[in-house]
Order: structure tokens, then C-alpha cells, then sequence
């Protein structure tokens, strides 16, 4: 009774730190797929690109 094998806590505190570290990778996972909404303004701007704008400049200062 005097000779009893408690279960050191240096052993469940090495598994601890290591669920940790998932989670945080996951983490950042998510907010790239939030940032894919940059993307859609994209295809927009090529239907009025800057070369057809320029172009328009010229001819309103030739008609006054």
C-alpha cells in the first residue's frame, strides 16, 4: 500500500500540446476561401477595359 504507481501528469501534457497545433492550421484554411470573393470583381472590369476608355476622351474634346 505504501508503493502506488499514480500516473504522472507530465505524460497527458505531452498529447495536450499536440491537438493544439491542428486546430490553428485549420484555422487559417478558412479565411483563403473568404479572400475568393476578391476574385469575381475580376472578370467585371474586363468588360470595360481602360484601353476603350481613352479612346472615348479624344473624340469629346473634337466634337466641341
Amino acid at each position: 500500500m505504501s508503493t502506488p504507481t499514480p500516473i504522472p501528469p507530465e505524460i497527458p501534457v505531452i498529447p495536450d500540446p499536440k491537438p493544439e497545433i491542428d486546430p490553428p492550421v485549420r484555422e487559417p484554411e478558412i479565411p483563403v476561401p473568404q479572400q475568393d470573393p476578391v476574385t469575381p470583381p475580376g472578370p467585371d472590369q474586363p468588360e470595360i477595359p481602360p484601353d476603350r476608355v481613352p479612346p472615348e476622351i479624344p473624340p469629346s474634346p473634337e466634337h466641341a
